[in-house]
């Protein structure tokens, strides 16, 4: 009898409000934060909402993979006339023509940090002189771009010596030259030391690949946080993702799972107890390769701190920092949206401008258009294929977007874009982009006479504080490959 007074007491105050606020926002938002999980628990389900399922070959992840190669492509059609696929093993596939008057490139890696040395590239004896080939190129970077420079191709050069160097990064790539046709031909791309030159083709790590029925994978999925979002959530956030662990854990649904942070360090759980993880920094498939910590997240949502390996983490606070990472060290494109959203939700102030340079797309998953949606941008920046890092018909285009608050505007076109204006406290801007089949491959952001792009292929990003009239960061991230983030 009890339980029922209660039930029609709440009826009663709910019909009340209603018909007090009827058809007001007020009224809407209030029964919206009783009633939506999303609005009660909102860090949960903007974790939850950044979830990354991917598989990776268990082959490529034995120890001392002689294979360094860490293949970042995924399956798209280039509109050039050819479509591109990515096995399991790291071998690409291409068929179909480059029907341009200048060679298509198929990166198949990009901005990799390798120690000095000497090294060797192969690709199964594939290239051949006059058709497609396998390459490798410094791209070295520097205040105002990008300079990316060919040191060997197949298949007469195979060997180089590499200086390590933090502007310099290496990158290989699958080269069409024009009007070169293929009914099908598949490299096996292996970078490796000079002192594993007899070694055969093993395979490398793939991080979108397509997955074939007889192919032994492992499983994972990835979140990603940035600090502001780790900060806030709360107790019941966290007891709420303990109970989702339980779940994947109890049915098997993935190997491992993995909360990538916007530092590069994250929590990596294996699923052999519940709440188990190890904190610290992550590889490219989200496995701890540098450990910080042992930590325990338990039923009630609270965290333990059970062992650390490092002198810098002493208590959770040093790892779940109410002292949020600066915007401008923010080093992942994931975490960095999420920021950007707060902002533009919670200070007023801010103008944002993007430019894309190059090739802005390729890399745009379902979780980066989700965070791009957050922020304002409604263009469709990739074909909507679900699940697809996709290089479909979007593929090159010029694009920009100035959003403020209150205010979006956006375009995108195949040839240069340039829009000019005034910002909220009337500081006059222009900006420029440039896409990859546009006349120039650009991006210029000038704010008050001053250029502020890093002018990077990819999404190049300014945050201007219209009250400070100062630009709090300025950083490209590569959308088009590896998502390198570069300031």
């Amino acid at each position: 009898m009890k339980s029922k007074r209660i039930k029609f007491t709440v009826e009663i105050c709910i019909a009340v409000l209603l018909l007090l606020f009827a058809g007001s926002d007020a009224c809407l938002e209030l029964l919206d934060s009783v009633l939506l999980p999303e609005k009660m628990n909102p860090g949960y389900f903007q974790l939850t909402g950044t979830s990354a399922k991917k598989k990776v070959l268990k082959k490529a992840l034995v120890e001392d993979n002689p294979n360094l190669l860490i293949n970042s492509i995924t399956p798209y059609k280039d509109p050039a006339g050819f479509s591109v696929d990515v096995r399991a093993n790291g071998a690409v596939s291409v068929e179909g023509a480059n029907n341009t008057e200048s060679d298509a490139i198929v990166r198949i890696a990009g901005d990799l940090d390798l120690p000095t040395g000497d090294y060797i590239i192969s690709d199964g004896e594939v290239s051949k002189d006059g058709e497609a080939y396998l390459c490798a190129s410094v791209n070295s970077y520097a205040i105002g771009g990008m300079e990316e420079e060919k040191i060997i191709a197949l298949p007469d050069q195979n060997q180089f010596r590499w200086e390590d160097s933090d502007n310099n990064k290496l990158s290989l790539q699958i080269v069409l030259p024009p009007y070169y046709a293929t009914a099908g031909i598949t490299f096996f791309p292996m970078l490796r030391k000079k002192t594993d030159a007899d070694i055969a083709y093993f395979p490398c790590v793939a991080q979108n690949p397509t997955v074939e029925k007889n192919d032994e994978v492992y499983s994972y999925n990835q979140y990603y946080l940035d600090t502001l979002s780790l900060a806030s959530m709360t107790k019941t956030d966290w007891k709420l993702f303990y109970r989702y662990l339980s779940y994947t854990v109890n049915w098997k649904k993935y190997n491992w799972l993995t909360l990538r942070c916007s530092d590069g360090n994250g929590f990596y759980f294996s699923g052999k107890k519940t709440g188990d993880a190890i904190y610290g920094k992550l590889d490219a498939v989200g496995r701890v390769s540098d450990q910080i910590c042992d930590l325990s997240l338990t039923s009630e949502g609270n965290w333990i701190l059970n062992k650390s390996y490092q002198s810098s983490i002493r208590t959770l606070e040093d790892i779940f920092n109410k002292n949020q990472t600066p915007l401008n060290q923010i080093d992942d494109l994931y975490s960095y949206l999420i920021r950007l959203k707060s902002l533009l939700e919670n200070e007023s102030q801010y103008s944002i401008i993007v430019s894309v340079r190059d090739e802005g797309t390729s890399m745009l998953d379902e979780v980066l258009m989700k965070g791009l949606h957050d922020i304002g941008i409604s263009t469709a920046l990739t074909d909507g294929h679900k699940g697809i890092f996709t290089q479909g018909r979007y593929n090159g285009l010029s694009y920009y977007a100035v959003l403020t608050s209150s205010e979006v505007s956006e375009q995108s076109s195949s040839d240069v874009l340039l829009s000019s204006g005034n910002l909220s406290d009337q500081s006059p801007y222009y900006v420029i982009s440039g896409g990859r089949y546009s006349a120039q491959q650009v991006s210029s952001i000038v704010i008050s006479g001053q250029e502020e792009s890093m002018n990077h292929r990819g999404m190049n990003f300014v945050v201007y504080n219209n009250d400070t009239h100062k630009v709090e960061d300025s950083v490209c991230f590569d959308t088009f490959e590896g998502l390198e983030c570069y300031r």
